[in-house]
């Protein structure tokens, strides 16, 4: 695992008052996590998806297209509520789905306000089921995968925390 920041990604970086040696801390931290974890292998055809923000008619399409194509595991890589008022019914979805999954990580909108007993989406002010708030909190942050010998890390924003800090080395 190696990040390159390109010159004019650190000034930029610079400028907002990170410091180059946050990414090497950091750094450190992902190659320690890739070092001293057991990678899922995949030997199988997997859909990867991301982003659909309590979007369940979308998130549907999506399981069947698959489904149609004989893929029947997927991975998830978060941000699977707000911005849609289906929250709950997305939830249920994945969590049926769960069985099929190789891994879904936590995004940061799944992040935000997680509390098992309360839990208040900032769009539409819509409550979450207690069950799904749990399976919010105890989904990872990443993880990690092994497809023909090769590792990927599998994260939402960033590698190292799940917050608004969008990179692109």
């Amino acid at each position: 695992f190696a990040m390159v920041l390109s010159e004019k990604t650190l000034t930029y970086l610079h400028s907002i008052g990170i410091q180059k040696e946050f990414f090497d801390v950091l750094e450190l931290k992902a190659t320690n996590f890739i070092n001293t974890s057991k990678a899922k292998e995949i030997n199988e055809p997997v859909l990867v998806f991301s982003d659909v923000h309590a979007n369940l008619p979308a998130l549907e399409m999506v399981l069947n297209f698959s489904k149609d194509n004989n893929v029947d595991k997927y991975i998830s890589l978060g941000d699977t509520i707000e911005y849609n008022r289906y929250n709950n019914e997305t939830l249920e979805l994945i969590n049926s789905k769960i069985d099929h999954s190789i891994t879904i990580i936590k995004g940061n909108h799944d992040d935000g306000k997680i509390h098992p007993d309360k839990f208040v989406t900032t769009y539409f002010n819509e409550t979450i089921d207690p069950k799904f708030g749990q399976f919010l909190m105890d989904l990872p942050d990443y993880d990690l995968i092994k497809i023909n010998g090769k590792h990927f890390l599998l994260c939402h924003s960033n590698p190292w925390a799940n917050d608004n800090i969008y990179l692109f080395p």
